[in-house]
């Protein structure tokens, strides 16, 4: 049933409640019905004109009945605001923060990262920079061959801290590094006054090394300091064991090679190396035998009795025993000074010279010494006879003396006339049919078949002595001849056998 003063209302569904009516005195019970959640929404700015819900005035009206199932959702003020289903579970304190945007953030990280490159290849374009001036710097007194001031430039360009590497000049700044290194230890022992350690170092520094500004520079330094005059300082042992390398190259100047050498050769001598100094003697003679230095050398030699020992070092090179005086002058000073300490090896080396230099120019000097070497050791023998003076037995004239001497025995005879004017060394041959002698034997000279030999000497005061070289178990003899001029003498000397 309706009411006329309804009519036209429609009704509320779900409920068969009247809507509220006008508000009266009657006072209204009110039931509680269920309770909505309350949401609260994020507050936003409204016109000033238009006052919020929760400003505007609640009509009062009087509270019917209803049942909580058929209260329609959110309550009678009508369907409630969709929330966000996240936000359904309960009540929120406060107001949601903003989310971030994703895009943001990765702008963000984006924008970092191109800084953070940006930098670099900014570090990277100075670094390089600076390398490139270091290395300039370097590059410069590299080619000066000034490796001291080098090392420090191409260190500032290879330690420089950098994030990438750009370019080849750190790979070049360490490869010419590389090569001062060597050089400048070098250059250090020259600026220090150490020329043959100098020497050394630089040859060193040459060897299996490309051409560069520093082996130019190391060649010149070598020849600068073989051009200087104090050789004999420079050539050590050291720097003598360069010189195939130095000849190979041809960094010894001309005008002093000869010098070099001969300087090297000593030094060799003086340490006892004997085999590379006569090695090193014969480059001297070989490449520079008519220079002045190589004339010298040979005369230093030749007084050096210290080649007494080393003869065979001469005899055994080519170079050394065809040059001219040198060997025939060794066996004259090794015989001379050997004569008061070892008379046989004395005469060993006087008998070699005769044999192999005669006609020399020192011939006389040998045979002089040699006559006196084997007078010394004829007298040294205490069963040697001494035959005291000469007889005489005419006087042919003229101005020399002729000495007749026959010898008696079956073996050759050496007669040695030693002091005179002009000392002689003559062998007498055998007589096949003339048996030696005794002690106790026969003294009377069978001259009709001894065998003669007559020599014209010039007068004077000698020693005699002789003896029979093939046959060491003879006994020799010795005496004092005063020879005059114009006089003859004879002698007749048979072998004496020493007792058994």
């Amino acid at each position: 049933m309706t009411n006329d003063d309804d009519a036209g209302v429609p009704d509320c569904p779900g409920t068969d409640a009247p809507m509220p009516g006008p508000a009266s005195d009657t006072p209204v019970i009110e039931t509680p019905a269920a309770e909505a959640p309350v949401i609260e929404l994020p507050v936003t700015e409204m016109p000033a004109a238009e006052p919020s819900l929760a400003e505007a005035p609640m009509a009062t009206a009087p509270m019917m009945e209803t049942s909580a199932a058929a209260m329609p959702a959110g309550g009678p003020l009508g369907p409630a605001p969709v929330a966000d289903p996240a936000m359904a579970e309960g009540p929120v304190f406060g107001a949601p923060a903003p989310r971030r945007s994703r895009r943001k953030l990765w702008l963000a990280l984006a924008g970092a990262v191109l800084a953070v490159v940006l930098i670099a290849v900014g570090y990277s374009v100075v670094r390089l920079l600076l390398d490139n001036s270091a290395y300039h710097d370097g590059h410069e007194a590299y080619r000066q061959a000034d490796c001291a001031a080098a090392v420090g430039r191409f260190d500032a360009a290879i330690s420089g801290w950098r994030l990438v590497t750009l370019g080849d000049t750190v790979t070049r700044a360490e490869t010419e590094k590389a090569e001062c290194l060597p050089f400048r230890d070098a250059a250090d022992q020259e600026r220090a006054g150490n020329g043959s350690g100098a020497v050394v170092s630089y040859v060193r520094f040459l060897s299996g090394r490309p051409e560069s500004p520093l082996t130019q520079a190391a060649q010149n330094r070598i020849t600068g300091l073989l051009g200087r005059s104090d050789l004999a300082a420079l050539a050590t042992i050291d720097s003598c064991g360069t010189l195939p390398a130095l000849r190979e190259r041809k960094l010894i100047p001309p005008a002093t090679a000869p010098a070099f050498h001969a300087a090297c050769g000593t030094a060799y001598a003086n340490k006892g190396d004997w085999a590379q100094a006569a090695k090193t003697y014969a480059l001297l003679f070989t490449d520079f035998a008519q220079d002045k230095v190589a004339a010298d050398t040979e005369t230093a030699m030749i007084a050096d009795t210290n080649w007494c020992i080393q003869l065979d070092k001469i005899r055994n090179d080519a170079v050394l025993a065809a040059r001219g005086d040198l060997l025939p002058g060794l066996l004259l000073t090794c015989a001379k000074s050997f004569a008061t300490s070892a008379v046989t090896t004395a005469i060993e080396d006087a008998e070699e010279f005769l044999r192999k230099f005669p006609g020399h120019r020192l011939t006389g000097e040998m045979t002089a010494t040699f006559a006196q070497l084997l007078n010394q050791q004829t007298r040294a023998d205490t069963e040697a006879k001494d035959f005291g003076g000469i007889e005489q037995i005419g006087s042919p004239g003229g101005d020399k003396a002729v000495i007749m001497i026959y010898n008696d025995s079956p073996e050759i005879m050496r007669v040695a006339l030693a002091g005179g004017p002009e000392p002689r060394v003559e062998e007498i041959a055998a007589c096949p049919n003339c048996p030696a002698n005794t002690t106790g034997g026969r003294t009377i000279c069978r001259e009709n078949i001894a065998t003669l030999k007559r020599l014209v000497l010039p007068p004077g005061e000698y020693d005699f002595s002789s003896d029979h070289p093939q046959d060491p178990a003879t006994i020799g003899s010795y005496g004092h001849w005063s020879l005059k001029p114009g006089k003859q003498y004879f002698i007749c000397i048979g072998i004496t056998k020493a007792t058994p």
